[in-house]
């Protein structure tokens, strides 16, 4: 049966990273791709277009209304909807998404996709997490890190079905990441 593994952790934490290198490592598992209508943030970003479906507002709104069920977030005047009814739930493909960690975000794509959903926060430090930021993208560019300073991924922990904490040695991090995605979907 398919499922959808959810990477939630903090800007930073390495999701992207994390769910690009096992779609290229993982036979049986894509990406959920957000549409939306928010720009670029960084050149850098590019590098991780498997993520984002980046789209004018009339694309949105015609993606949107021939969508059979549609999950549509408005932030900061930007829409971003995912198209659920690409999900093949009776398959054996399995998916990724990355997710900001907010707890009612993650309950609302537990208790309302149509699809066997697993969590995995990853737990990095919000120190760390934001010197990767501020590494990869002038303070101009991005906000998420002051934004996430008040979140308390404890919330998260509750109800997050595996933890991962990195070692902080990139090479290593990748292979558990991989090893535990192939693990839950073995399951």
């Amino acid at each position: 049966m398919s499922k959808l593994i959810l990477l939630v952790g903090l800007s930073g934490s390495g999701k992207s990273t994390y769910a690009k290198n096992c779609l290229e490592h993982i036979d049986n598992i894509s990406y959920l791709k957000t549409v939306t209508t928010r720009p670029y943030r960084t050149e850098q970003e590019k590098d991780f277009s498997f993520e984002y479906d980046f789209v004018s507002e009339e694309e949105y709104q015609s993606k949107k209304n021939s969508s059979k069920k549609w999950d549509h977030d408005e932030i900061h005047g930007k829409h971003y909807g995912l198209d659920l009814s690409s999900l093949e739930t009776n398959s054996e493909r399995n998916y990724l998404l990355n997710v900001y960690p907010d707890k009612e975000l993650v309950e609302k794509i537990v208790n309302s996709y149509p699809i066997d959903v697993k969590i995995i926060l990853i737990d990095t430090t919000k120190q760390i997490a934001a010197e990767r930021v501020s590494m990869e993208r002038p303070a101009q560019e991005y906000s998420r890190p002051e934004q996430e300073k008040n979140i308390e991924l404890e919330d998260i922990r509750k109800i997050a079905d595996y933890i991962f904490t990195p070692e902080n040695i990139l090479e290593i991090d990748l292979e558990n990441m991989n090893k535990l995605i192939k693990e839950i979907i073995n399951k």
